[in-house]
């Protein structure tokens, strides 16, 4: 190629490289901007814990919602039982715990978690109330039924004050006004003050002694009073006056048998309530009578002979 030539087409050449370098340039991809990696962290705890404030808070309102649907929640409490305790005084007891909430959330009328025990708890504050049971009948209703403890004897200190009501088996209940005469036979638990929500006295015992006191009292020996020690033995008081001491080991019958076999002998035929210090039938046949002087031992086995 001849020198005038090649200057002639050095212009093309030029123009070509410029392209395929401006080309070359437009092909270069651009770098991403990267994010630091610190902030790449916070932006998802902060999307993760928006995203958990929400579940939270939708989870709250179903919650509150769905506990307080009327089919869902305690309407109506219906009372049964009971003899002279008014049902409008247990109904307003049940009606007060159903009041609330659980943490300000779900309201204690919630079917399937309102406060149970604590209904017993409370109702059975009422002293007479016996063999109580709650039960959710449906989702709307709970329905309390209870009876009553009645008074047997009264369970005292060794007077006529600060006596507990006991039922007839021995179980004190209530505590008892202060009452005068004979309504109900006084029993004393020698060296134990009386109280409530105990059982008082072995069941036997207690109805051994009432087996005992009714024996006598057929026969026209009442009784105002009995003391119990630990050892098992009974110090029966009359109304007229002396005492029996026998022991709750040997049958009521027995003791009664004992007694009036001493007492149909000529050296006692006429000993009755108020005429001796007291009367000891705690040794089987042998009996000891205090005829409010010297004591006299006799022995149903002598006499019956």
């Amino acid at each position: 190629m001849s020198e005038s030539e090649k200057k002639k087409d050095a212009p093309t050449r030029s123009r070509r490289v410029f392209f395929r370098a401006t080309i070359f340039h437009m092909k270069q991809p651009k770098r991403k901007k990267r994010l630091n990696p610190n902030t790449l962290q916070l932006i998802r705890q902060i999307v993760g814990g928006v995203l958990v404030l929400i579940f939270v808070s939708l989870l709250l309102f179903s919650v509150h919602y769905v506990t307080r649907l009327p089919a869902l929640t305690i309407q109506t409490v219906e009372i049964s039982g009971g003899e002279t305790i008014a049902s409008n005084l247990v109904e307003t007891l049940v009606e007060t715990e159903l009041e609330g909430d659980y943490m300000r959330l779900v309201p204690k009328r919630f079917s399937f978690l309102y406060p149970k025990q604590a209904i017993i708890d409370i109702v059975k504050k009422i002293n007479r109330v016996k063999d109580l049971q709650v039960e959710r009948t449906s989702r709307t209703v709970i329905e309390v039924t209870f009876s009553e403890y009645h008074p047997d004897a009264l369970w005292c200190n060794g007077g006529i004050e600060d006596c507990v009501f006991i039922d007839a088996n021995g179980y004190a209940f209530a505590v008892a006004p202060s009452l005068s005469g004979g309504s109900f036979l006084r029993i004393d638990k020698l060296g134990v003050e009386p109280v409530t929500s105990v059982q008082a006295f072995d069941t036997s015992s207690y109805l051994k002694v009432k087996e005992l006191v009714t024996l006598l009292e057929d026969n026209a020996w009442f009784v105002s009073s009995v003391a119990i020690d630990v050892a098992g033995d009974a110090f029966l008081t009359l109304t007229e006056g002396g005492e029996l001491k026998v022991t709750l080991e040997d049958p009521a019958e027995q003791i009664v048998e004992n007694l009036f076999t001493v007492l149909s002998s000529k050296e006692f035929v006429d000993i009755g309530p108020g005429e001796f210090e007291y009367i000891d039938l705690r040794f089987g046949n042998k009996v000891f009578v205090n005829e409010l002087g010297p004591e006299v031992a006799t022995s149903t086995d002598s006499i019956t002979e």
